[in-house]
């Protein structure tokens, strides 16, 4: 599928160092993993990435941030980045702004009005992940 998908990709060597990165990252878990399942692990992340790109860039447009698409595909995945570090406070209150108020400077909002946004964000981002626990606890109740 790598393979295929580089195929009509020019040649360079970024482009080469992200295929054979992936390979190997492939390679790795195909030595003890069933490629079934990582197929489908992989379609879920993506899919998982798909539908926060969209809840987060659904939630910037309801606070009346009309940031271009090109802008929104960096701020996003930097924004997602504070997930991985390992300081995390209470539902990861300081370090999930941190990373927002960077990326949305970086691409010119003011210091304020990027403070505001990535609380907001943070905020109707937890109540959207509660909403959904509350949902899947409630379905998981009755399956039992």
């Amino acid at each position: 599928i790598i393979k295929l998908f580089f195929k009509p990709l020019p040649k360079t060597k970024i482009i080469n160092s992200i295929k054979d990165s992936l390979l190997t990252l492939f390679n790795s878990f195909a030595a003890y993993k069933d490629k079934a399942i990582m197929l489908k692990t992989l379609s879920l992340s993506v899919l998982a990435f798909i539908l926060n790109f969209g809840l987060f860039s659904t939630i910037l447009l309801s606070l009346n941030q009309n940031i271009p698409i090109m802008e929104l595909a960096v701020i996003i995945p930097v924004g997602f980045l504070s997930g991985i570090i390992p300081i995390q406070g209470f539902a990861s209150i300081g370090t999930f702004e941190s990373f927002w108020i960077l990326a949305l400077v970086s691409f010119g909002s003011s210091l304020e009005k990027a403070i505001i946004v990535s609380f907001a964000i943070h905020a109707l981002s937890l109540c959207y992940a509660f909403i959904y626990g509350i949902i899947g606890w409630i379905g998981n109740e009755r399956t039992h």
